[in-house]
């Protein structure tokens, strides 16, 4: 399968009253990341305010099936909102499983959020700072892993689709920092 050039991507968590995104550029490199608590049905203006400042060629949305948890009409309102903003742009749309989001983390033994989330925040230094501590079962999840999440989607689809062995090396280098062994 012919793949296009991707220079920059966008990789985007949508939740009903909240998003949270990264922007990657090849080779590996996180320029932006944040999150904004907003309805999903009205992140239109700003997915198509970060296509067009940073010029991604494709967005990176968590594909799901129908009758999953986060299946709600304001989620499904907001990815046709995104795949409309992204087509005027021409900018491609990709739909990553969890299935494929949880595949690619589970050759690095990361079967957790926290643990994917640990991982990442070894990979890109700059988001270690803002790495929730693991939640307790009745704790709610804390509003900031919906930016891991974003980055963990987009790690996960430019791992597995683009050619450039860069990304791979640098989790692969960051796997064995932390373990879940070493809990």
């Amino acid at each position: 399968m012919n793949q296009p050039a991707m220079t920059r991507t966008l990789a985007v968590d949508l939740r009903s009253s909240r998003l949270g995104f990264a922007v990657f550029e090849i080779p590996i490199q996180l320029l932006d990341w944040g999150k904004r608590a907003m309805w999903a049905d009205s992140c239109s203006t700003l997915i198509g305010q970060l296509i067009r400042k940073y010029g991604v060629s494709v967005v990176v949305i968590r594909g799901m099936r129908h009758g999953e948890r986060r299946d709600t009409q304001r989620v499904r309102k907001g990815l046709r909102a995104i795949r409309t903003v992204a087509r005027e742009g021409s900018t491609q749309v990709v739909a990553l499983g969890e299935k494929q989001l949880r595949n690619f983390f589970r050759q690095y033994d990361r079967y957790t959020k926290f643990e994917i989330d640990a991982l990442i925040a070894v990979v890109f230094p700059s988001l270690t700072s803002i790495l929730p501590r693991p939640r307790k079962c009745f704790q709610p999840e804390n509003r900031r892993m919906s930016i891991f999440d974003a980055v963990a989607l987009g790690v996960a689809f430019l791992a597995t689709t683009t050619g450039d062995e860069s990304l791979r090396s640098l989790v692969d280098s960051a796997a064995g920092v932390f373990s879940p062994a070493s809990r």
